[in-house]
């Protein structure tokens, strides 16, 4: 299927649309390149894997209630307790949990010198793939792993302007 960047901010994070008007966010331009972004309209496995069960490690049953992509699905503990945005990976190794993990928000606010000699700091944090940092500047960066904030990794400057040739480029997905 016939797919089109219709946004890139990094080589990392790109936006595309197939010709039947599905768009997938945040993908690699790499994987646009190969043809491996796949059209979620025609991912089967989405479908057999609602339902599907594990034994957590803590030993409750747990059961897939909803399937988006690998890296995020939806589960259901045996308890009752629901689990939002988890991987595939690590329900089949059973490394969900259904205790609410804490004290993850107390890194909002945290400070760290990016390689550019900026101050940055965290101003969201959703999980360690996923913090949107403030540069001393006001520059806003969003959707960003934690370990990158950690190692000063993460620059602000604007990608768009830089990059915004590559929108409208096209190829064909290997599906």
């Amino acid at each position: 299927m016939k797919m089109t960047i219709i946004a890139y901010r990094r080589a990392t994070d790109i936006d595309i649309q197939f010709e039947d008007g599905t768009i997938a966010r945040h993908r690699s331009y790499f994987n646009f390149k190969k043809g491996s972004i796949l059209n979620s309209n025609c991912r089967a496995e989405s479908l057999y894997r609602i339902g599907e069960t594990n034994t957590a490690n803590n030993g409750l049953k747990m059961t897939i209630i909803a399937y988006r992509r690998s890296d995020d699905i939806d589960v259901q503990f045996e308890d009752g307790t629901i689990v939002e945005h988890k991987r595939y990976g690590d329900f089949k190794r059973g490394a969900v949990s259904n205790v609410p993990v804490k004290n993850l928000y107390h890194r909002v606010g945290e400070i760290n010198t990016a390689s550019n000699g900026m101050k940055m700091t965290i101003i969201a944090y959703r999980s360690c793939r996923d913090i949107d940092i403030q540069f001393e500047d006001g520059t806003i960066v969003e959707h960003r792993d934690y370990s990158s904030f950690k190692n000063g990794q993460i620059s602000n400057i604007d990608y768009n302007e830089i990059s915004s040739y590559r929108i409208g480029e096209t190829n064909t997905a290997n599906n």
